[in-house]
């Protein structure tokens, strides 16, 4: 039978202390990860409350938005059936006669034509057609890419620094017989506060915003 040999006093209390300062280490390890826990679930709750914070100030912003555009629309509306027509009858038959000349352009002169903004910096955005109408609804031949490609249009529009929104509306054509269906299918336009208008809708909000209101 073979005797035990026990490790020496000395290392023997080393072991001890070892094995001491290991399980401390441990109780250490587990009350911080329990810290962690805590912590981590207190964050979650934090971020949980911010997500929501942000999506109720999203659509108040929104709302206003759609508040200050619609308000814009109506001016602009206004505006453009507004008519300062003059009465050219006059009961006095001594009277000289006005001016026929009206304000504005002559017809058949050369007009200025729109302002240029190539100066400014330039951001594209693609616009492009949904995959599942890229098909004839008929017998389900898929459209091809219209060889001049796109339509373009320009916005201009107020963020940080002013700058160029060209849209690009991608075209295709078909390549079925089907005569019922379109030729040719352009990508949709952005929306417009106003029709034809250059300014984007971003652009008019901020500048109702931001422009000072006269007595």
């Amino acid at each position: 039978m073979e005797t035990q040999v026990l490790p020496h006093g000395t290392e023997l209390e080393y072991w001890k202390e070892r094995a001491a300062y290991l399980w401390a280490d441990k109780a250490c390890l587990e009350a911080e990860i329990g810290w962690l826990e805590g912590e981590n679930a207190r964050l979650r709750a934090e971020n949980t409350a911010f997500v929501a914070q942000v999506q109720e100030l999203e659509g108040q912003i929104e709302a206003l938005k759609a508040r200050v555009l619609k308000l814009t629309q109506q001016v602009y509306g206004r505006r453009s059936e507004q008519q300062s027509p003059k009465d050219k009858d006059s009961a006095d038959e001594n009277s000289q006669p006005q001016s026929s000349r009206r304000r504005g352009q002559r017809v058949g002169s050369k007009g200025h034509g729109r302002r240029k903004y190539t100066n400014l910096p330039a951001r594209e955005e693609i616009h492009d057609i949904p995959k599942e109408k890229l098909h004839c609804p008929n017998c389900g031949l898929p459209y091809d890419p219209f060889p001049p490609g796109e339509e373009t249009s320009e916005e201009i529009d107020w963020r940080v620094r002013v700058e160029r929104i060209v849209h690009r509306r991608l075209s295709y054509h078909k390549t079925c017989q089907c005569p019922e269906v379109p030729t040719i299918i352009t990508a949709a336009p952005p929306p417009k506060v106003i029709p034809k208008g250059l300014f984007t809708a971003d652009f008019i909000t901020r500048l109702v915003i931001e422009r000072p209101m006269s007595g």
